[in-house]
């Protein structure tokens, strides 16, 4: 209060001024000038009003300036505190930066899988390939989402090209995601689902992702990739389907041939 010299003595003034006339008119009222001393005494009484209005006015306007900027600091998302740092920094890098946060997904290379087939993991959650994600959107209602348990078996690893990762795993990176995301509920317990949260659905997540889980290519075969080993046995008579009607070059009629013995 008192760093804001220039309005302080709109209400230090009065309240002096209140003191002394107080004061004096006490000491004129004992001195049988009844009248002076009566008049002085009110006189305080409205130096008194003055320096407390003022003294109000200038608090309320501390108090109204501390709370703007406490919700201007509140306000600011890290993206913008990111900006506001990177002030300096060449147009491209921050072009650069923020481009690479923007992605969703990032493509591995199939060197790194088993099948040598390159696979896409979400960025914020590298664990998480895109085929669970579809799988997890698909066993998911317009309502709620799906369940770890009696979806997913603990130990696994059929969801990871390079057989680390388990589903429940995968599962539960996913499902925080989404939370930070707000997009979900957490679940009341852990045979219960989860909600989803305003307009959130299957669909609207999985074009949130980049992804129509209707169109998605492989989706005959992940429906039976983590049920059971006999559902493997079914990959392909899909792949076979698939190929029906389609010519294919020997080098293609070679790989369906080792694809249909392993």
């Amino acid at each position: 209060m008192f760093d804001i010299f220039s309005k302080t003595w709109k209400w230090v003034v009065p309240g002096l001024m209140c003191i002394l006339l107080a004061w004096g008119g006490v000491i004129v009222f004992l001195m049988k000038w009844k009248n002076a001393g009566v008049l002085m005494i009110v006189l305080a009484l409205f130096c008194f009003a003055i320096a407390g209005t003022k003294y109000w006015e200038i608090n309320s306007g501390i108090a109204a300036e501390n709370y703007r900027r406490r919700k201007e600091a509140d306000a600011i998302t890290p993206r913008g505190m990111m900006l506001e740092a990177g002030r300096g920094v060449h147009p491209e890098t921050i072009r650069l930066i923020l481009g690479e946060q923007a992605k969703r997904w990032g493509l591995v290379s199939g060197t790194r899988s088993p099948d040598h087939q390159p696979y896409r993991l979400l960025m914020a959650r590298p664990r998480v390939t895109e085929a669970f994600l579809v799988y997890f959107l698909r066993r998911s209602n317009e309502k709620t989402y799906m369940a770890k348990h009696g979806n997913l078996s603990d130990g696994d690893k059929s969801w990871d090209p390079q057989k680390i990762t388990t589903a429940y795993e995968m599962y539960d990176d996913l499902e925080s995601l989404l939370v930070e995301e707000m997009k979900i509920t957490r679940p009341f317990g852990n045979t219960k689902p989860g909600y989803w949260l305003g307009d959130w659905s299957p669909q609207a997540v999985g074009l949130d992702f980049g992804i129509d889980i209707d169109e998605w290519d492989d989706g005959d075969v992940i429906e039976t990739v983590t049920t059971s080993s006999a559902g493997r046995s079914d990959v392909p008579s899909v792949i076979a389907r698939a190929l029906e009607g389609l010519e294919q070059t020997p080098e293609m009629k070679m790989k369906s041939r080792q694809l249909f013995k392993s």
